[in-house]
């Protein structure tokens, strides 16, 4: 059986990761993007410049912020009316 992959990245990183990751996977995927983070400014690492990063689906990203951790399963999204 598929199952389809939904994605919905969170900053620079993540958009450019889970893209080329949704590519060259063999099952659908569908690939959100949040309007609202077009015009943000995000801290870009010299590592995701490589052709070959990926960032692997449905693997957990940490964001730590002192004192308290958040554990990012499924990015968020805005709902639609």
């Amino acid at each position: 059986m598929v199952w389809w992959q939904v994605l919905a990245p969170y900053d620079a990183e993540d958009a450019r990761g889970l893209l080329k990751a949704a590519i060259r996977d063999p099952d659908p995927v569908v690939f959100l993007e949040n309007e609202i983070l077009y015009g943000e400014a995000f801290p870009v690492d010299d590592k995701i410049l490589d052709k070959d990063f990926t960032v692997p689906i449905g693997k957990v990203k940490v964001l730590c912020l002192v004192p308290l951790c958040i554990f990012l399963q499924v990015p968020w999204s805005q709902s639609l009316n």
